[in-house]
């Protein structure tokens, strides 16, 4: 009875927890996916509207300083920006597509999110455009050219995007797909940053992390987080920094080092509930099995652990810190 009132106890203070965290829920989140859509496509429309207002000022200036012959070629473009902004803004879906209560294309939800970094960076690109555009008097040519080829390519993106949103299927159109090819820096998996008694979730799965075994590999770090209580068979989070290894749920096995992995040398650090250790050498190896599994071998002295299990997104993490 008190070690479930103790359970009990746990997971409410989680439940507070995460509930304080903006975006808890998250892009994936299908019950929130409309809020968080609503959410993305606002801001995108704010930051349109800054060129249109731009631009209005500017014709106002044209039309100050007589340049009557230029005021309807920046009026159509402030027309063409204004209609976008407004469509952008006031997008209105059906209850199918993304926002459907069957399984969705995990393809499609990640290409969304790249439709919205491309449309973030095409939107900083409009911007800069108008801002080049409104520094002469009158206007040049190539710089009215360039931005009417910039709200082109913000209107294919935007109009694919609700395509993509509508029948929750990914596109395959060359000329989209090349405008997705955004440049996003790489960041470390957040789940490297957590500590022994940290709080997480994965896809709204919650956890408590109850030990780590963080490795320092030549080819960067690695660590698993055990977010179960089993003796035998307990669960693992693996977030890695390494190229080749994805970040991962496993199941833990003990067992005899298999004979066909090449093993590599780390240094460990175990933080459990015997204690903390640091600088333990150890041996890893990790590989992708034929069934699409990522399978990862430590050796400590004589003792091998094997961990086997899928992929996760590192996307769909996210970290709250100590419980």
């Amino acid at each position: 009875m008190d070690r479930l009132r103790k359970i009990g106890n746990v997971e409410n203070r989680i439940t507070e927890l995460l509930q304080k965290v903006p975006g808890y829920n998250g892009y994936r989140d299908k019950e929130n996916r409309r809020d968080e859509d609503k959410r993305l496509r606002e801001s995108i429309a704010n930051d349109v509207q800054n060129s249109v207002n731009r631009l209005t000022q500017y014709n106002a200036d044209l039309s100050a300083a007589r340049e009557l012959t230029h005021l309807s070629r920046v009026e159509a473009l402030v027309g063409q920006i204004r209609l976008l902004a407004d469509r952008i803004r006031t997008a209105s879906y059906g209850y199918g597509g993304i926002f459907t209560e069957r399984e969705v294309d995990a393809a499609a939800l990640d290409q969304l999110r790249q439709f919205d970094l491309a449309l973030q960076g095409e939107v900083t690109s409009l911007n800069e455009k108008v801002q080049t555009l409104t520094s002469s008097t009158p206007p040049r040519d190539d710089d009215v050219r360039t931005l009417s080829g910039e709200i082109d390519r913000l209107k294919l993106l935007f109009d694919t995007r609700t395509e993509v949103v509508d029948q929750a299927k990914p596109t395959r159109d060359a000329k989209v797909l090349e405008l997705l090819e955004t440049n996003e820096p790489a960041t470390p998996s957040p789940l490297l940053s957590v500590n022994k008694g940290d709080t997480l979730s994965v896809l709204g799965d919650n956890f408590i992390a109850n030990a780590t075994i963080s490795l320092a590999t030549d080819q960067g770090p690695l660590q698993l987080i055990r977010v179960s209580e089993e003796e035998a068979g307990a669960t693992w989070l693996l977030g890695s920094g390494v190229e080749g290894i994805v970040s991962a749920r496993l199941m833990e096995s003990l067992g005899e080092m298999p004979p066909y992995q090449t093993m590599q040398r780390a240094a460990a650090t175990l933080d459990t509930e015997n204690g903390r250790q640091e600088g333990v050498a150890v041996q890893y190896a990790a590989r992708m099995t034929s069934d699409g599994e990522l399978e990862l071998t430590v050796v400590f002295g004589d003792s091998a652990r094997v961990y086997r299990g899928n992929e996760i997104r590192d996307i769909d993490v996210e970290v709250y810190g100590a419980a």
